[in-house]
Order: structure tokens, then sequence, then C-alpha cells
């Protein structure tokens, strides 16, 4: 039984391992906090396809006055959850 844990305790953490290793290929050059310029960017979309998606709260942004500003992890939560609904996988079981 022991084994049984180590063994899904050591899988947890190369899976933990394997997802920060895609996480900084693929978003590792990315400012923690970006405005929608940068965020729209890194994402391969419109800045006003961007803000709409944070207005209907697909992507988590905050508003402060007119403006938006995105964190790189926001990025990242959005990205897998657009792989998960397309293929249902995660980028990370790649």
């Amino acid at each position: 039984m022991y084994a049984v844990a180590q063994d899904a305790e050591c899988h947890g953490f190369l899976a933990h391992a394997h997802k920060q290793e895609i996480t900084r290929n693929l978003f590792g050059n990315l400012p923690d906090i970006m405005d929608s310029g940068q965020a729209a960017k890194a994402l391969g979309v419109p800045e006003q396809s961007l803000r709409n998606l944070a207005r209907r709260r697909e992507l988590q942004g905050l508003k402060i006055g007119s403006r938006w500003k995105f964190t790189r992890l926001s990025l990242i939560d959005y990205v897998e959850k657009q792989e998960l609904a397309l293929t249902g996988r995660s980028f990370y079981e790649r």
C-alpha cells in the first residue's frame, strides 16, 4: 500500500514539473501583469475580442478606470480551458 501511495506522489510531482516546464516554454516570456494590448498579442486575438472575453467573464481580468489588466496566470488558465473544451485534453497532456 505504501508503494502505491509513493508512486502516486511521484506521478503527481512529475506531472506538476511537466506542467511548469510547458507553462514556462509557452508563457515564460510574458510579464506577470499585462494591459489589453499585450495580452491580446500574447493570445493572438484582437484587443476588442480580448476585452469582450473579459466582459463576459470568460477571461479573468481587472478593469481599472477604462483600462483592462490581465495576469499571465489568467491567460494560461484561459488557454487551458479552451484546449479542454476543444479536445477534451489539457495542453499539458500532449
